[in-house]
């Protein structure tokens, strides 16, 4: 199958939601889309251009013999740079050579709200230089949704908004002057039920995916912003099953819990931060036996990693629970009925196991 594209960047800043873009491009046969390499072609420009200007100062190839101060240069012609640049990348970065069953490589790389407008322009020059058939895919997201994440609460500064604003307002630039090998996919569009956008970046590159293999990404996990229980367990990982996803990364910033078994029952404690301005509230249900987690312990990390947050310094609580087969999360959020977030099942060591689960939007236990 003949791609439109063969090589792929996808030029972002931090919380973008580009894990999530990064995996629906590996979900397309033929797609090998990496992580971050640390700005390694940033690097490699550096060189790529020390090379050409070797080249300059020279100024005529016929000149260069052993009398002249930059002596050699003439094998550092555009040409043969250029070509020999593209062939280290593919070894070092993407070895088509030996994964041969894919035909698109490419990798993704954040922070670009750092650099100047001008020097990003001269990074795509340049990786298009050695890439031709190369493909430029920007990625942002609504700047307020940005801002709750914890990754950017640790380092936020004043002008933070506005350099995220000016680099979407660059990437629009940009596509506009080069439509033909970029675009720019808006991460609040991207994960809409509706799935235009998703069917937009698709007729973008020239591929198809099913509805089935489309779903099967979106209800994976992409990174931490995706704020599954799971991965936010003390001790024991892997026993508590959440669903509604998108639920816990809008909602939520902070959930960790640890469960302990004792002859009365089970003892459930933790840290509980809802997102704020969600509002939401969020309870432990047995049987009949229904409990609030209310934030009411000190939590003097979670007030230093949240410095913003007004409900950091007392997001610990304690609970305790009877015997029983299933506690079930349920989560309610500006006055909405009252909705099943999880499921978590004690375990006979004192854990609790993952299980399954579908909504309940209509407030009742689900037995």
């Amino acid at each position: 199958m003949t791609s439109r594209f063969d090589r792929v960047f996808i030029v972002t800043y931090g919380r973008s939601g580009s894990t999530l873009l990064q995996g629906l491009l590996n979900a397309i046969p033929g797609y090998r889309i990496y992580g971050e390499n640390a700005g390694f072609l940033f690097r490699l420009q550096d060189a790529y251009e020390a090379l050409r200007e070797a080249n300059r100062h020279l100024g005529n190839s016929n000149n260069d013999n052993q009398s002249q101060p930059w002596f050699g240069s003439s094998r550092y012609d555009e040409k043969s740079v250029t070509a020999n640049f593209r062939q280290f990348v593919d070894r070092v970065l993407f070895q088509p050579y030996i994964a041969r069953e894919f035909r698109v490589f490419g990798f993704k790389e954040i922070r670009f709200n750092e650099i100047p407008h001008d020097k990003i322009e001269k990074y795509l020059g340049f990786v298009r230089k050695i890439f031709p058939n190369a493909a430029i895919v920007f990625n942002t997201r609504d700047i307020g949704e940005v801002l709750k994440s914890g990754w950017w609460r640790s380092s936020y500064w004043a002008g933070l908004p506005k350099q995220l604003s000016d680099f979407r307002e660059f990437s629009e630039s940009y596509v506009r002057k080069n439509s033909e090998h970029s675009i720019h996919v808006h991460y609040d569009d991207l994960v809409k039920s509706d799935r235009l956008e998703v069917r937009r970046l698709l007729e973008f590159f020239g591929e198809t995916m099913s509805e089935g293999a489309v779903d099967s990404v979106f209800r994976g996990s992409h990174s931490y912003e995706n704020r599954t229980i799971t991965s936010y367990l003390t001790g024991r990982i892997d026993y508590v099953k959440l669903i509604e996803v998108d639920w816990w990364r809008a909602m939520v910033d902070e959930f960790r819990v640890e469960i302990v078994g004792s002859q009365g029952g089970y003892f459930i404690a933790g840290v509980f931060l809802p997102a704020l301005g969600t509002q939401t509230r969020l309870f432990a249900q047995t049987g009949t036996t229904r409990v609030e987690i209310c934030g009411t312990k000190p939590t003097p990390k979670l007030e230093e990693q949240f410095t913003a947050h007004p409900a950091a310094g007392l997001a610990g609580f304690e609970l305790e629970m009877p015997h029983c087969d299933e506690i079930h999360l349920y989560a309610q959020t500006h006055g909405e009925p009252a909705m099943l977030a999880g499921t978590i099942v004690p375990g006979l060591a004192g854990g609790a196991r993952a299980v399954g689960g579908s909504a309940d939007r209509g407030g009742g236990a689900k037995r």
